[in-house]
């Protein structure tokens, strides 16, 4: 949308880059918040922010549709919170399956992950041509309600911390564990990837690539319709396609490398 209002593809490169990076650092601390609270107040808390994240977006769009900082504003911000509810859901699943049916509970997830991705990316385009921008919004925070409320009826109890340890849980603490956790994370990094040419050269391949593939998968597909005057449409058949044929990537590729 960014991209179809301004018509500059490094807006839409501006947004999208900034979002992976900024949620590549949120990763360095949101574990460490989901473990010391309650996962699932941290769910809910992430589902009603969202909430108030998407609902001010309708007033960016209505009064500064052409203001790119105030989006990539608002996709950040919402960053923070899918972020930390992924890291809150996944810490929660495994405290409350065992061994296998966690295994298999994280199979069925991907799976239908990757599915809703490519179903999504397919009827993106149809969505943007036939909704309006208020239509859209109001169904996306209609979901995320819908979310919340499911949430409630979640059994969990959080069995690392009772309600009395909860609420002595200190700002103290809190920067002490972050603060050490984050410490050992750059000692790692400094031990295993730039001291070991294995780990280094490794990191740079993977870097290489994700410029290669990052630029083709997220953002050629919008520079080409633009070149050819292409809709909404054609941009979402063709992420799905490329979608499609990452799941394909991974049903094939390890029976290949054996």
């Amino acid at each position: 949308h960014v991209y179809s209002i301004t018509g500059d593809i490094m807006n839409l490169v501006a947004v999208l880059g900034g979002s992976v990076f900024f949620k590549a650092l949120l990763s360095l601390i949101t574990g460490i918040v989901s473990d010391l609270a309650n996962k699932k107040h941290i769910l809910i808390l992430s589902i009603l922010a969202g909430i108030l994240i998407i609902f001010s977006s309708f007033f960016v769009l209505t009064y500064f549709p052409d203001n790119v900082w105030l989006y990539l504003v608002i996709i950040l911000s919402n960053d923070i919170f899918n972020v930390l509810f992924s890291k809150a859901f996944l810490t929660l699943s495994t405290e409350m399956f065992d061994g296998v049916r966690y295994v298999t509970f994280r199979s069925a997830v991907s799976v239908l992950n990757q599915s809703i991705y490519v179903l999504g990316q397919a009827t993106m385009g149809f969505v943007l041509v036939v909704l309006e921008d208020v239509q859209i919004i109001a169904f996306i925070i209609l979901l995320l309600a819908f979310t919340a409320v499911l949430l409630l009826f979640l059994p969990y109890k959080n069995p690392a911390l009772s309600a009395e340890q909860e609420s002595k849980q200190s700002k103290a603490d809190f920067k002490e564990s972050a603060g050490a956790s984050i410490k050992n994370l750059v000692g790692t990094a400094k031990a295993k990837v730039l001291r070991d040419p294995y780990y280094r050269s490794f990191c740079l391949v993977i870097f290489t690539l994700n410029l290669v593939y990052g630029y083709l998968a997220s953002v050629f597909p919008y520079s080409l319709a633009g070149i050819r005057d292409e809709s909404s449409i054609y941009i979402g058949t063709v992420k799905a396609l490329t979608a499609v044929g990452g799941i394909l990537g991974m049903l094939f590729v390890p029976k290949i490398a054996r």
